[in-house]
């Protein structure tokens, strides 16, 4: 895969070892956005619930998100 004209290698391959777990075991999950480190890249939250709990999961990302309004900045661009 290339981003920007760069190849960026196998991006999706790379995902799969933070997702494989609760695919198998069918747990829901969440990735929240969380804000942005001292660097400016952006960082994220990891939730995973309880079966056929998705409802809390998602509550629980809305009051992050109110809590911690990510969405105001944007990631530093060297």
């Amino acid at each position: 895969m290339h981003i920007n004209g760069e190849l960026a290698g196998p991006i999706r391959a790379n995902w799969y070892g933070y997702t494989g777990t609760f695919n198998h075991t069918g747990h829901p999950a969440i990735t929240i956005p969380m804000g942005f480190t001292a660097d400016g890249l952006p960082a994220g939250f990891h939730a995973v619930g309880r079966w056929f709990d998705e409802p809390r999961l998602i509550d629980l990302a809305a009051g992050l998100e109110l809590a911690a309004p990510w969405a105001m900045r944007w990631p530093a661009v060297p």
